[in-house]
């Protein structure tokens, strides 16, 4: 069984607070210990951030998505039927997996982020969809979902990484 990431981090902040940091007699290493404490625990925040982050894009996709299933339903005489109908599977396949791994939250993320890309994808096959209002909303809204996932992902950047954001690197 493995330990949650933020129990892990946990035990080892406890363990070097607690049996290392006492042992420790030079002021140099007392206070790189306390600076190796410090970065777990900013460590342990920021990963907390991740989660909560990664569970509000999950929610945003399945909304998205939900809502191409719809569109997908109702307006099918916009799209070529067989690409239509195979996106409706793979969407509602999608909304149904249920992940079971050490890391479930990345996991879904990582998949809804690739349907995604496919329903990007299928936007690019659409010729005569240009009047259709539904779908420059959704269109709309997946843009927006994008535009608040680079802001965010922006966010987490520690200030050296937004520098060399910044300068193009």
């Amino acid at each position: 069984m493995q330990l949650p990431i933020d129990r892990l981090f946990k035990g080892i902040i406890y363990a070097i607070n607690r049996l290392i940091l006492p042992e420790l007699s030079s002021p140099y290493a007392r206070a790189q210990t306390m600076a190796i404490v410090s970065t777990l625990q900013n460590v342990m925040v920021r990963m907390a951030s991740i989660d909560k982050f990664q569970l509000a894009q999950n929610n945003s996709l399945k909304e998205i998505f939900q809502r191409m299933e719809r569109i997908l339903s109702e307006h099918s005489n916009v799209f070529k039927e067989e690409d239509a109908t195979e996106l409706l599977g793979e969407i509602s396949q999608q909304l149904q997996t249920k992940y079971e791994s050490n890391n479930p939250l990345a996991d879904e993320n990582c998949a809804l982020k690739q349907m995604l890309e496919k329903v990007i994808e299928f936007f690019w096959t659409i010729k005569e969809a240009g009047g259709n209002e539904t779908l420059k909303e959704l269109h709309d809204s997946i843009r927006h979902f994008l535009k608040q996932e680079v802001e965010a992902e922006l966010s987490l950047l520690s200030p050296i990484d937004m520098a060399g954001v910044s300068k193009g690197k």
